[in-house]
């Protein structure tokens, strides 16, 4: 059933499942077993307004973009928490391209050694978008989202759209701003 969901949410783009099992493996934890409910609840079942939509729009510091996507997904009660998986494997794989260039590898392979298996173009301007310590402060601010969903009584809303609209800013002078 897991199989089904995970098929009718993405479609044949393999870029989408890519992320879409790498977040469900995150989200599961571990747990070993995947149902076709965890499937609906992080994918969803449309790809409108989706965790990666999300991570696109921010990996694109899209800020507009970004913060619709959130209302929409902010629609769809106790899926943000979820979220974070998807924004936390997006904010990796940039960072690993970024630490395959630095290193001399050619971006396009450094982009599929980090996991993009669609749109490579598009995704290595968005790891051109980011510093590493623009990156960092992402691993940090998702970091703190993430205790923040586990240990009270869920993700406030308002932190994730302060997360997007700092993540989304040009400026590399993150750090001091959300800590």
């Amino acid at each position: 059933e897991a199989i089904k969901a995970l098929q009718d949410a993405v479609g044949n783009n393999l870029g989408l499942l890519d992320q879409a099992i790498e977040a469900l493996a995150a989200y599961s934890g571990s747990s070993t077993a995947v149902y076709a409910r965890d499937v609906e609840e992080l994918v969803g079942s449309s790809l409108q307004a989706t965790a990666f939509d999300l991570a696109d729009a921010i990996g694109a510091k899209d800020r507009r973009q970004a913060l619709n996507i959130l209302g929409r997904l902010n629609k769809e009660a106790g899926l943000l928490p979820k979220v974070l998986g998807a924004l936390g494997s997006h904010m990796r794989k940039l960072w690993r391209v970024k630490k395959l260039v630095e290193r001399g590898i050619p971006a396009q392979e450094a982009a599929k050694t980090a996991g993009a298996w669609y749109d490579r173009g598009g995704f290595l301007r968005q790891a051109r978008n980011f510093s590493g310590e623009e990156i960092e402060w992402c691993f940090k601010a998702l970091l703190k989202l993430d205790k923040a969903a586990k240990t009270s009584s869920g993700l406030p809303y308002r932190s994730l759209e302060i997360l997007i609209m700092q993540a989304c800013r040009v400026s590399s002078s993150l750090c001091a701003i959300f800590f």
